[in-house]
C-alpha cells in the first residue's frame, strides 16, 4: 500500500511541473517545418502577374466590353449586407468570377477570386453616400450589441462575486479597428492594386489582399499519387473479392464457411452483410452500444453547430449562445469524457478474467500492438484523404481553411500516427486529438491493470481508488493554480484565453484522465457482478402505498 505521504508527494509534484510548464511553454510545441508541397503554391501567383497585359484587358473592358465588364463587378466588391446584425463580410460570387473565359483576339481573358480587408474609411469606396451612412450606423449598432454584452457579463459577475482577470473590454481600442472583408473579381494577370484603381477610379490605401484564388491553382503533391495508387488498390481488391465471393455462394451456391476467408476480407457482398445483420454475443455489453450511438450523435450535432461558416447574423448567433436554449449544444464536449469512460471500461472488461498480472507483463507488447494495428489502417486512410483527395473534390470562398488543414497534414502527418499531435501543433486532423489522448493514456494502462489483474480484490480496488484520486486532485489543483474556464463557449473572451484553455487544458493528457480511470473503475465492477444474479431488495421493487385520509 502506497501511503499518504507519497501520494502527496506525488501530487506536489505533478503539479509543479505541470505550473512551471504552462508558464514556460514548453508543454506544448509550435512545429515550424518548411513545406515542400503547399496545397496553393504562393509563386504561382506572382508569376501570373503581368502589369502591362493587365492594362490592357481593362482597357478592353472599360471600352469594348461593357457585358463582360459588369460579369466582373457584380462578382464583387460590394458593401456587407446584414451589418446590423454583426456581418462584416462579403463573399461575392466566386463561381461567377472563375467562370469568366473570354478569348479576346491574342489575349484571354481570365476571372481571378480575391478577398481583402479594409477599414471603414475605404468602404466608402464601395457606396453612394446614403449606403455608407447605413454601414456607420450599423457598426454604431454592431459595437452597442457587444458593450451590452459585456456590461451584462460584468453584472453577472458582480452578482455572483467575482471578477475575472480575463474580462475582455470592448472600448474604442478593439472596436474603433474593426475591419471589412470584401471580395472582388479581376483580371487574371492583375494585381488587387491596380485593378481596383482602375475599377472603382480611385486608389485604396488602408487594405491588405487575405488571398486570391483562379482556376487550376491546386498543384499536385506526392501524397496525391499516393492516394491514387492505395485507395485504386482498395477498389481493385474489393472488385476482386466481391466477384469471388458472389461466384461461389450465389452462383455456385457453396458453403460460405468452405471459402477462403482471406479472399472473403475486402468483398463488399459479406462486410455489408456484416454490417447490417446483429448477432448477439455471450458477454458482449450492448448497453455500451447504445452509450457509444448517443455520444457520437451529440458530438457531430456539437462540431456541426460549433464549425459555423461565414454567417449575416452573428450578432443572433451570438445572442443565442449564451442563452439557455443553447444549453445541451454548448455543451457536447462534455459527451467526449463518455469515450474516455468506455475506454477505460473495455480496457479492463476485456482483459480482466483473461489474463493475470505476469501474462499481461510477458505480453505487452502483445497488449500494444493489438491496438495499433485496429486504429493505424483507418487512421492512415483518413490522413491521406485529406492529404491528397478532400482538397480537389470541392472548392469555394471559405476553402482556405482546408488548405491549411491539408498544408498541415502534408507536414505534420507521421506525428498524428505516432499519436503526439496534441502536443505538437500544427495538428493534422485536429479532431484525433482524442486518438492520441485515449492511445496514451492505453499505454499508461498497465501500471493499474497489473494490480487489477493480482486476483485480489483488494490490490485491484486500491490501485483503481489511488489511480482516480491522484487524477482527480492533481487535475483540481493545476486548473486552480492556472485559473482556466470551463468553457469555449463564452461570450467576449480574449483569443490568448481560449488558446491557453485548449492547449493546456482540453488537449492535455493529464487533464483529461480522470473519467479513463473511472471508467477502469465501472469495468471492473462490471467484471465483478457479471455472473452473478443480483437481487434487490423490496424497498426498492415495491412502493409503499399511500395512506389515504
Amino acid at each position: 500500500m502506497i501511503s499518504i505521504k507519497v501520494i502527496f508527494v506525488v501530487l506536489c509534484t505533478i503539479v509543479s511541473i505541470d505550473k512551471v510548464n504552462s508558464q514556460q511553454n514548453n508543454r506544448m510545441i509550435d512545429t515550424e517545418w518548411d513545406t515542400k508541397h503547399p496545397p496553393f503554391d504562393p509563386n504561382i501567383y506572382e508569376e501570373i502577374l503581368d502589369p502591362v497585359l493587365c492594362a490592357k484587358q481593362l482597357e478592353y473592358l472599360i471600352l469594348n466590353d461593357t457585358l463582360l465588364m459588369m460579369m466582373f463587378l457584380e462578382a464583387g466588391p460590394r458593401v456587407p449586407r446584414g451589418i446590423l446584425q454583426g456581418n462584416l463580410k462579403d463573399l461575392g460570387n466566386y463561381r461567377q468570377c472563375l467562370g469568366i473565359n473570354r478569348e479576346i483576339d491574342d489575349m484571354v481573358i481570365e476571372g481571378k477570386y480575391c478577398q481583402i480587408e479594409i477599414g471603414l474609411s475605404d468602404l466608402a469606396n464601395f457606396g453612394d453616400a446614403t449606403e455608407l451612412g447605413n454601414v456607420k450606423i450599423a457598426v454604431d449598432t454592431v459595437k452597442d450589441e457587444i458593450n451590452s454584452y459585456e456590461r451584462l457579463r460584468n453584472n453577472f459577475e458582480v452578482i455572483n462575486g467575482i471578477k475575472s482577470k480575463k474580462t475582455l473590454r470592448t472600448d474604442a481600442v478593439h472596436l474603433g479597428n474593426l475591419r471589412f472583408t470584401i471580395s472582388i473579381c479581376l483580371p487574371k494577370p492583375c494585381s488587387t492594386k491596380q485593378a481596383l484603381s482602375n475599377l472603382i477610379g480611385t486608389e485604396l490605401i488602408n487594405f491588405q489582399e487575405r488571398l486570391c484564388r483562379f482556376k487550376n491553382d491546386k498543384p499536385w503533391a506526392p501524397g496525391v499519387y499516393v492516394a491514387i495508387v492505395v485507395f485504386s488498390l482498395i477498389v481493385l481488391l474489393a472488385i476482386l473479392s466481391t466477384i469471388y465471393d458472389v461466384w461461389n455462394t450465389v452462383i455456385r451456391e457453396r458453403d460460405p464457411k468452405s471459402l477462403n476467408t482471406i479472399y472473403q476480407s475486402f468483398s463488399v457482398y459479406t462486410n455489408t452483410r456484416r454490417l447490417i445483420t446483429y448477432k448477439p454475443a455471450r458477454g458482449a455489453l450492448e448497453c455500451v452500444d447504445g452509450i457509444r450511438a448517443i455520444s457520437m450523435a451529440w458530438i457531430v450535432v456539437g462540431h456541426s453547430f460549433g464549425a459555423v461558416p461565414a454567417l449575416i447574423n452573428e450578432l443572433d448567433l451570438l445572442r443565442w449562445v449564451t442563452s439557455y436554449d443553447s444549453f445541451w449544444l454548448t455543451t457536447a464536449h462534455i459527451g467526449v469524457d463518455t469515450f474516455f469512460v468506455l475506454s477505460g471500461l473495455l480496457v479492463v472488461y476485456t482483459t480482466v478474467g483473461k489474463v493475470n498480472s505476469m501474462k499481461l507483463l510477458k505480453n505487452l507488447h502483445l497488449f500494444y500492438l493489438n491496438r495499433i494495428l485496429r486504429m493505424f489502417p483507418l487512421l492512415a486512410a483518413t490522413i491521406l484523404l485529406q492529404v491528397g483527395v478532400l482538397h480537389y473534390i470541392l472548392d469555394g470562398p471559405g476553402w482556405l481553411i482546408t488548405a491549411l488543414q491539408t498544408n498541415d497534414c502534408r507536414t505534420n502527418w507521421w506525428l498524428t500516427l505516432l499519436y503526439v499531435q496534441n502536443y505538437i501543433h500544427p495538428m493534422c486532423l485536429g479532431h484525433t486529438w482524442y486518438l492520441a489522448i485515449d492511445m496514451q493514456l492505453y499505454i499508461l494502462s498497465p501500471l493499474v491493470l497489473f494490480w487489477v489483474l493480482s486476483g485480489k480484490k483488494n490490490r485491484a480496488w486500491s490501485a483503481l481508488i489511488i489511480a482516480i484520486l491522484v487524477a482527480v486532485t492533481a487535475t483540481s489543483i493545476y486548473v486552480f493554480l492556472n485559473d482556466f474556464i470551463g468553457s469555449f463557449v463564452q461570450p467576449a473572451l480574449a483569443i490568448e484565453v481560449v488558446l491557453k484553455y485548449a492547449r493546456y487544458y482540453y488537449y492535455n493528457t493529464f487533464t483529461r484522465s480522470s473519467p479513463f480511470f473511472i471508467g477502469m473503475c465501472f469495468g471492473y465492477l462490471i467484471h465483478y457482478w457479471r455472473e452473478k444474479n443480483i437481487q434487490l431488495t423490496k424497498v426498492y421493487l415495491e412502493r409503499k402505498p399511500r395512506s389515504v385520509i
